[in-house]
Parts: C-alpha cells; structure tokens; sequence
C-alpha cells in the first residue's frame, strides 16, 4: 500500500513531517522550529526548493547543521534571503563553500556582517565574486580588515567602485599591495581619497602606473608627500600633466631628485 506523506500536510504546516531521519518540507512547512540536525538531515535538491520565508526562518543555531554541499545547493535567491544575522553565524568552512555566482548575491549588508575571523577565511576567488554595487557599499571597518591577498583579488571593475571614503581607510599596507592595474583602475575623483600616508606608501612601479589624469588629480599636498625616488620613476607624459600649483608643492629634496629629462 502506498502512501501520500504530503497528503493533507499544507493543514499541519508547523509540524515537520519525518520519514527516517529527514522532515519532508513543502513551501508552507514551518522550518523555525527544525534542529541542526533535521537541516543536515535535508536533502540538496530540499535546500535548494526552500523559499526565501524559509531561509529566513532557520535560526542561527540550526544553521549550523547545513553542510557544504547543501550551502552549495541554496539559490542566489536563498542566499540573498540570508539575514545579517544568519551570515554572522556562518562557520568559515560554509561560507567558502559559496560559489562565484552565489557569492555575487551578497548585498552590502551582509557582506559588512561578517566577523574579523569570517573574513580572514575567504579566499581571494570569492573577494573577486563579489558584485561592484556590493563593493562600493562595504564599510570601511570592514575594508581594513582585508588581507593584502584579498585586496589583490579585487578587480579593475571592483577597484572602479570604491569611493574616496574607502579609499582613505586603506591600510599603507593594503595600498602599498596594489597592483599596478589596480591603481589605473581607481577613479580620478577618487585619488583624493588618499592621503599622505598612503601617497606615501605607494612604490615606483605604482607610481609610474597612474594615468597622466590620476596625476593631475593629486593635490600639491598630497604630491609632496611622494618619496623622492617615486617621484623620479615619474614619465615625461606624467611630468607634464603636473600644474603649475602641483609643482609648488614640491620639496627642494624632490626636485634634486628629478631627472633632467623630466623637468
């Protein structure tokens, strides 16, 4: 004799039905009361039918039953379902089970919910993954928490979106880290998010990196703090988009520095 488990369930929607150790779940099943236990007990293809209500409804401590494969299974929809609180009790392990496209549905608020040691666990393909709009929205505390790996991981499109604000909360370190397309890629309006600490830290192979625009964007203040030696590394083309008032800026020991052909 066969039997229906889902028959009449949609009237006992706040009562899990279990066959063996795994509740069947429909769209209307309460998973507010589910045990880690029962959420591991889920299937993958359960997981991932689960709505948005739902996610939302499984408490932190129950979250801590999902395994890899099911955080792999869970939507972009699921995972931008997650609240603040449920991504904050994400084990490190979960979390880089997140693939590319699940980690682009990340919102800015989720991504500023994550602990200093949530944070340290993410590899650089998943800082990489991360959407532009999310990006330009991530809080600066949150920001000086990257690693010099995780701020190398972030691409051009990625750099573009940062704004001056998170620019200047940079550590000289994670500055210092950049890439060479990296700091092209930083808007013009943006450079004056630096400041002379982090000018400061920025080496002759960055240097010589910025576009004439970028140069131009500096301050004389911002200009002055330049190490001698980075200054020198300077182009003709850069040189020449220096303004008169930039020039000013500089110190007696800058200028000896400069080559012939660049003044």
């Amino acid at each position: 004799m066969s039997i229906n488990f889902n028959l009449g369930y949609t009237n006992f929607s706040s009562a899990p039905l279990v066959m063996g150790s795994a509740p069947v779940v429909t769209p209307t099943t309460d998973v507010s009361s589910f045990t880690s236990t029962q959420i591991a007990a889920l299937s993958n293809s359960q997981v991932a039918s689960l709505t948005s209500a739902q996610v939302r409804a499984i408490t932190t401590s129950a979250l801590e039953g999902i395994t890899v494969t099911q955080m792999q299974a869970l939507t972009t929809r699921n995972v931008s379902a997650l609240t603040t609180a449920q991504v904050a009790a994400l084990s490190t392990r979960q979390l880089n089970a997140l693939k590319s496209f699940q980690l682009s549905a990340l919102s800015s608020d989720q991504v500023n919910a994550l602990t200093t040691a949530q944070l340290a666990g993410w590899r650089s393909s998943q800082v990489a993954s991360l959407n532009t709009a999310t990006v330009a929205a991530i809080a600066t505390d949150v920001l000086v928490e990257f690693s010099t790996g995780q701020i190398q991981a972030l691409t051009t499109d990625q750099m573009m979106a940062l704004i001056s604000e998170q620019i200047s909360a940079l550590e000289t370190q994670q500055v210092s880290s950049l890439k060479a397309k990296q700091i092209k890629a930083i808007e013009t309006r943006d450079i004056a998010g630096f400041d002379t600490a982090q000018v400061k830290a920025l080496t002759a192979t960055q240097v010589t990196a910025l576009t004439t625009e970028q140069v131009a964007a500096f301050s004389s203040t911002q200009l002055g703090a330049m190490d001698d030696a980075d200054l020198a590394a300077m182009n003709v083309s850069q040189m020449a988009a220096l303004k008169s008032s930039q020039v000013g800026g500089l110190s007696t020991s800058q200028i000896a520095a400069l080559k012939p052909g660049q003044l």
